[in-house]
């Protein structure tokens, strides 16, 4: 048996090798020798043979060599290299913690609690802020929850503090997908965070905040601010990297295999400043509303105690969910029988797929209609 680190050699099967080799451009070829792949590079000049079956007497021993191999290839070190042969396709966040109590590379385990929900905090706010465009979020999404929940967090390497957060990737179906760039999700949202973070940067290096606060896309939203502010140690020296490394199954153009982003102690500020002008902009409005009821839906008109909601859509256009009394309910009920408008006044809160208004008041039933 032989061992690297926590890595057996006995625990690398040919289909991650082959798959390792594609994903760096290798090209299968024929070869003669049934017991034996051949790989070929065009970026090295050479070709390569793996063993073809697990159970061949010097297997171990063959992968051993050709990672030997690979490794003087990359420039990079063994453990790298069969690290990334073992771990399916991904691509990750390394994120480090940097002052003096961390010189040991350890956390304390109520600090090690809040960092490491943070960063399940920003991951989940990142996918949010792929699929709705908002400075705020009121609560997370299922679907952020879900991806923040299957990435990874791989070992953690001493010297200050570090660890790797992996976020699975689904492999290209065909080269013409490949060359279209065309990104899964989870690849897509993690170039946004990125360029999210490094507009903040820029921000705080330049001194204008406007940028980052007006961004119509909305890479960044006050929920990753505050997640990342809630990764900083309480020390006057703390440094913050995010360095992104990108698995090269789906490259990506005039871009480095790893994208390094530095926040300094000074850095915290703006980031906080950020979220708060964020949150501002967020602020829930006050609005009156004047429109028709096009659905309503109860489990019990009867019943006063379950949700009785309508969907009203205004004189501009916009389609509002409101959750009504009982007395209200059958008001906005006879409306929609009537086709009559409804004028409402409450707290409008925008959503990925819907827009509510909450705390309502002054509900009437009206014969006019306005814009809102």
């Amino acid at each position: 048996m032989i061992q690297y680190g926590s890595i057996n050699l006995n625990s690398v099967r040919v289909a991650d090798l082959t798959a390792y080799l594609v994903s760096r451009k290798w090209k299968p070829a024929e070869f003669a020798r049934k017991e034996e792949l051949k790989y070929v590079s065009d970026i090295f000049g050479m070709s390569l043979l793996i063993p073809a079956n697990e159970q061949l007497s010097d297997y171990v021993d063959r992968v051993e060599m050709l990672i030997n191999s690979l490794s003087e290839l990359e420039e990079r070190p063994f453990i790298s290299v069969i690290s990334d042969i073992i771990t399916p396709a991904c691509d990750k966040i390394k994120v480090r913690l940097s002052t003096l109590q961390f010189r040991t590379g350890t956390l304390h385990l109520g600090f090690a609690v809040k960092f490491f929900q943070s960063v399940r905090n920003m991951l989940i706010f990142a996918e949010c802020a792929n699929n709705g465009h908002q400075t705020c979020f009121t609560k997370a999404t299922k679907k952020g929850i879900a991806y923040a929940d299957q990435c990874r967090l791989s070992a953690i390497m001493p010297g200050s503090f570090q660890a790797v957060f992996e976020s699975p990737l689904t492999p290209p179906a065909s080269e013409l997908q490949k060359k279209a760039l065309a990104y899964p999700n989870e690849r897509r949202l993690l170039l946004d965070l990125m360029t999210g973070l490094q507009r903040m940067k820029s921000a705080h290096e330049s001194g204008d905040m406007e940028p980052v606060v007006q961004d119509a896309s909305h890479r960044i939203n006050a929920n990753i601010c505050d997640s990342i502010l809630d990764m900083k140690p309480d020390s006057d020296d703390a440094t913050i990297d995010f360095c992104f490394n990108w698995d090269q199954i789906w490259p990506i153009p005039d871009q480095p295999n790893e994208s390094l982003i530095t926040f300094d102690s000074r850095s915290f500020e703006t980031i906080k400043a950020i979220s708060q002008a964020m949150r501002a902009a967020s602020t829930p409005v006050h609005r009156e509303l004047i429109g028709k009821v096009i659905s309503c839906s109860s489990k019990d008109p009867i019943q006063q105690n379950n949700d009785m909601v309508i969907v009203m859509l205004t004189d501009s256009g916009k389609k509002v969910e409101v959750q009504l009394s009982h007395d209200d309910y059958r008001k906005a009920v006879n409306a929609h029988i009537d086709g009559k408008n409804i004028r409402i006044s409450g707290t409008i809160e925008k959503y990925p797929k819907k827009t509510v208004l909450r705390d309502y008041s002054d509900f009437d039933v009206v014969h006019d209609s306005r814009l809102i």
